[in-house]
């Protein structure tokens, strides 16, 4: 899978979002894998919801344009 998948992210937890909408629409099956989150100890948190957002929307439209599309083939 990880050569038929052309990832254009550069980090982030933006990679992880665009491999699997990427893997769906190629036809791999999508399976959760339970993981568990420990808070931060030290230092401050990194993550600038503002600087991501535009990041999350561009693969989030991406996968609804791809869904409608194929929605609107079917009918």
């Amino acid at each position: 899978m990880a050569d038929d998948i052309e990832i254009q992210s550069e980090n982030g937890f933006e990679i992880g979002m665009e491999i699997v909408i990427k893997a769906y629409f190629s036809g791999y099956k999508i399976t959760e894998l339970p993981c568990t989150w420990t808070d931060r100890q030290a230092g401050s948190p990194r993550f600038r919801i503002f600087k991501w957002l535009p990041k999350y929307l561009r693969w989030y439209f991406y996968a609804l344009k791809k869904t409608l599309r194929k929605a609107f083939r079917l009918c």
